[in-house]
């Protein structure tokens, strides 16, 4: 909410730096990925729709102000910056995830979240763009390679519904699959990944695989992700 509040400009881009009760230059594009990527592990946590409209803001942004007409890679800066006489674009991953790498992780999340197709082709781009470098210097693309291995083997939207969803979600939560997304909602959401799974009076668990789902289950414990 700090961030929300104060690092924001009317324009709804993101800015850097934030001192003497004044925020200054225009953020750069690991500011907008690593956010967004944190409001949807919020939402995650939560299950609060807000942080999946923040992060799409973010996202919706980035393709505004960073985008490379001759690139599915974005610029590191963006174009209301200072003027400089190159754009980077940041692609290897360091002990930080490059801006590149984690902004594609965050679109290929998205889209599963919100059923935006079109984030999830940009991400298989971006992704296609690097795919030649990483076998010499695998090291260098780690992040990329998360987001590859997310793309070549299952990966599992869980998605709740009803009033014990927030039960539901700390019994999932003890367990680590980095192969899982989590969506939920106590009571109806316009979100496309809930329609037709709310049943009246039932709390329901359906484990799905790109968007197809095995029947739904009312215990944690029939869950099955093989």
């Amino acid at each position: 909410h700090y961030i929300l509040n104060n690092l924001f400009g009317e324009d709804g881009q993101l800015l850097h730096c934030y001192k003497n009760g004044r925020a200054t230059i225009p953020g750069f594009l690991e500011d907008y990925s690593h956010l967004a990527m944190a409001f949807m592990d919020l939402y995650q946590c939560t299950f609060q729709e807000q942080w999946l409209t923040e992060a799409e803001q973010l996202v919706d942004q980035v393709f505004k102000n960073f985008s490379n007409a001759n690139s599915p890679l974005f610029y590191f800066t963006s174009r209301n910056g200072e003027e400089l006489v190159v754009r980077q674009t940041e692609v290897q991953d360091n002990v930080i995830p490059s801006s590149n790498s984690t902004f594609g992780n965050a679109l290929f999340l998205l889209a599963k979240l919100t059923g935006k197709g079109e984030y999830a082709k940009h991400a298989d781009a971006m992704l296609n763009h690097v795919t030649g470098s990483m076998a010499a210097y695998g090291s260098a693309y780690s992040n990329w390679l998360i987001l590859l291995s997310n793309k070549t083997f299952p990966f599992f939207e869980v998605v709740l519904t009803g009033k014990n969803t927030l039960q539901n979600k700390e019994l999932i939560g003890q367990n680590y699959r980095p192969n899982t997304i989590l969506a939920g909602a106590e009571s109806r959401s316009t979100l496309p990944i809930f329609e037709q799974r709310f049943v009246l009076d039932k709390s329901y668990i359906y484990l799905c695989e790109g968007n197809s789902c095995k029947l739904p289950v009312e215990n944690v414990s029939d869950v099955n992700f093989r």
